[in-house]
């Protein structure tokens, strides 16, 4: 084989080392441990850096009401437009 002994066992301690540091939990940040959060748009869950408290004033919420309010509008006057089809 072209490499040497010194390099292959070089290789196999440097191999160990990466398994080793990859399922140690050394660099994992502390997760969320409340209650359950409100879905967001985004889909996020609350991390140690924030705790899924919505601190606006309330506009997206009542924005996707809104859109919903107006989906389901246009859904039921179709179905009121073709009912007698």
């Amino acid at each position: 084989c072209s490499l040497s002994f010194e390099k292959k066992e070089k290789l196999k301690y440097a191999a160990e080392l990466k398994m080793e540091s990859s399922t140690t939990n050394i660099s994992r940040k502390p997760l969320y441990e409340g209650p359950l959060p409100t879905p967001n748009r985004f889909g996020i869950m609350p991390g140690y850096r924030w705790d899924a408290v919505n601190r606006g004033n309330g506009f997206e919420h009542k924005l996707l009401i809104r859109m919903n309010d107006k989906g389901s509008f246009k859904e039921d006057e179709y179905k009121w437009s073709v009912a007698d089809l």
